[in-house]
C-alpha cells in the first residue's frame, strides 16, 4: 500500500558498508554491515543479525554497561597518576603512601582484576543465543516417482524465560563492586604495610643515633682510660676492658647499618622501586600522637568503611542474586521459529507445486531436572557468606579492642620513659663519667651507668614503635584516618 521500494543491489551495498569501517576503526564494523545489508534479503538479514550479536562494541549497550566501563576507567586514571615527589628531599610519609599507590604490584595486579569483572558484565547483559538458520533439501529416489523434491528455509531464536537475563545481570553488576572493594581493600593492606615499614626505619635512625652516642661515650672513655693507665692509675686490664666495649659499639654499629639497608629494600619493593633503595631517605618524626577515637567510634567507622565488609556484602548480593537466578531457570526457554517450504511433484504426472508457510515452537519439559541441586547449592552459598560476615564482625571487634589496649599501654609506656627514667638515666651518666675523669670511680661503674641509660633509650624506641604499629593497626581497621 506505500511507495514502491528502489531496487538495492545487496552485495553492491554490502560490500560498500563492509569496507567504509576500515577507516574508521574496528569497533563500527557490525553495525554498518547491519545498516548496509537490511534490505538484502532474508539470508543477508540473518548475516546481519549474526553480525551484530558478536560484534566488540555494540552501539546498544546499556546505560548501565556505560556508566561502569566510565567508573572502571575512572578509578584507573586516578589511581595511575604519577605522584610528584622530589627524593632529594628526604620521603615523607604521605609520598610513599603516594608511590605505594602508583606503584605496588599487588595493588596494581589488584586492579586489574576490575576488567575481568567489567567483562563478566557485558557477557551477562547479551543475548545468550543467536538465531539459527536452516536449509534443507530432499528429492525422491531414483525408482520412485521423478522430479518430486522438497526446499525448505527456516530461522529460528531461542527465548529466555523468567528473568534470568536481569537475574545475570544482577550477579555481574555485585561481582563488579566486590572487585572494587577488593581493589580498596588491598590498598589499604598495602598503606599499612609500607607505613609499619616506614616508622621501622624511623626507629632504626634513631637507633643508629643512640649507637653513635654510645661509640661517642665509649670514645670518650677510652681516651681517659688510656690517660689513667699512662699515669699508673689503673690496671693494663681495665684499660683492655674499654677497649673491648669500644668494639663492641663499632659492631653495634654495623648491625644498624645493615638492619637499616634491609628495611629500605623492603621500603622500595612497598613503593614498586626494587633497585632504587639507595635513593630513598625516609624523613618523619617518632612523636607521640594525642588519639581522642573511643571503641564505639572506631566500631561505627569500621563498619561503614571497612572495604573487606563491603566486598563479602557484595558478594552474599551476588550469592542471592545467583539463588534468584537458580530459581529462574526451572522455567524453559522458549524457542520459536519461522519457516517456508516448497513441495514440488512430478510435472509429467500433473502434480501441484505447494508454497508452506509455518511456525514451530519448542519448549523443553521440565519433568526429570527441575534444578533442585544447583538451588540447594546457591542457597548453601548464600548461608555460607552470611556466617562469615558474622564472623568479620566477631573478629574486628575483638581486634579494635585489642588494638586500644596497645595504644593506650603503650603511651603510657612512652610517658613513664620520658618524665623520669630518660632524665634520670642520663644525668646518673654525666655524674659517673665526671667521677671516672677525676679518678674517684672505676671503670665497671660508668659501663653499667652506660648501660642502663641505652636500656632506657631501647625501651623508649621500642614504646614509640610500638604505640605507632598500634596507632597503624587501628587506622587500618577502621580503614582511614582516627582523631
Amino acid at each position: 500500500g506505500g511507495k514502491p521500494r528502489p531496487y538495492i543491489h545487496p552485495y553492491r551495498d554490502f560490500w560498500r558498508a563492509a569496507l567504509v569501517p576500515l577507516q574508521q576503526g574496528p569497533n563500527s564494523l557490525g553495525v554498518r554491515v547491519c545498516s548496509g545489508i537490511r534490505a538484502s534479503g532474508l539470508s543477508l538479514g540473518v548475516l546481519a543479525l549474526m553480525a551484530c550479536s558478536t560484534t566488540d562494541a555494540p552501539l546498544d549497550s546499556s546505560p548501565a554497561d556505560r556508566a561502569g566501563a566510565a567508573d572502571v576507567a575512572r578509578v584507573g586514571s586516578a589511581k595511575s597518576t604519577e605522584p610528584i615527589v622530589n627524593l632529594d628531599d628526604g620521603l615523607s610519609l604521605s609520598e610513599a603512601l603516594a608511590l605505594a599507590r602508583a606503584h605496588n604490584p599487588r595493588l596494581l595486579a589488584a586492579r586489574t582484576g576490575l576488567g575481568v569483572s567489567e567483562a563478566k558484565r557485558i557477557t551477562a547483559d547479551q543475548w545468550p543465543y543467536n538465531p539459527v538458520l536452516s536449509a534443507e533439501i530432499a528429492r525422491s529416489l531414483p525408482f520412485e516417482s521423478q522430479g518430486d523434491a522438497l526446499y525448505q528455509v527456516g530461522l529460528s531464536q531461542t527465548f529466555q524465560t523468567g528473568g534470568q537475563r536481569g537475574h545475570q545481570v544482577a550477579v555481574a553488576d555485585a561481582n563488579i563492586g566486590r572487585a572494587a572493594a577488593v581493589v580498596a581493600n588491598t590498598e589499604r593492606l598495602v598503606q599499612a604495610a609500607v607505613a609499619t615499614a616506614f616508622f621501622e626505619y624511623l626507629s632504626l635512625q634513631e637507633r643508629e643515633r643512640l649507637v653513635q652516642r654510645n661509640l661517642d661515650i665509649a670514645g670518650g672513655l677510652l681516651t681517659a682510660a688510656e690517660a689513667r693507665y699512662r699515669a699508673k692509675q689503673i690496671p693494663e686490664v681495665e684499660l683492655n676492658l674499654v677497649r673491648l666495649d669500644q668494639r663492641r659499639a663499632l659492631n653495634a654499629r654495623t648491625r644498624v647499618s645493615i638492619r637499616q639497608r634491609a628495611s629500605l629494600v623492603r621500603i622500595a619493593a612497598l613503593l614498586g622501586r626494587p633497585g632504587e633503595e639507595s635513593k630513598l631517605k625516609p624523613v618523619g618524626s617518632m612523636a607521640v600522637v594525642p588519639i581522642t577515637t573511643d571503641r564505639t567510634r572506631a566500631l561505627e567507622l569500621a563498619h561503614e568503611r571497612r572495604p573487606d565488609l563491603v566486598a563479602l556484602r557484595q558478594e552474599l548480593k551476588m550469592a542471592r542474586s545467583k539463588f534468584d537466578l537458580e530459581g529462574a531457570r526451572v522455567w524453559p526457554d522458549l524457542g520459536i521459529g519461522l519457516y517456508y517450504a516448497r513441495e514440488v511433484g512430478d510435472l509429467a504426472r500433473g502434480f501441484d507445486r505447494d508454497n508452506i508457510f509455518g511456525l514451530e515452537l519448542s519448549v523443553p519439559l521440565p519433568l526429570l531436572n527441575r534444578r533442585r541441586g544447583e538451588q540447594s547449592e546457591a542457597l548453601a552459598q548464600v548461608r555460607a557468606v552470611e556466617s562469615r560476615i558474622q564472623a568479620s564482625l566477631v573478629r574486628l571487634e575483638m581486634r579494635v579492642d585489642l588494638a586500644l589496649n596497645r595504644l593506650a599501654m603503650a603511651r603510657q609506656t612512652v610517658e613513664l620513659f620520658q618524665t623520669g627514667l630518660q632524665g634520670l638515666s642520663q644525668e646518673n651518666l654525666r655524674q659517673f663519667q665526671k667521677a671516672y675523669e677525676a679518678g674517684e670511680v672505676g671503670t665497671l661503674a660508668v659501663l653499667r651507668a652506660r648501660d642502663d641509660l641505652n636500656q632506657v633509650a631501647l625501651g623508649l624506641l621500642d614504646a614509640l614503635l610500638e604505640f605507632h604499629t598500634a596507632r597503624i593497626e587501628l587506622k587500618t581497621l577502621v580503614a582511614g584516618e582516627i582523631k
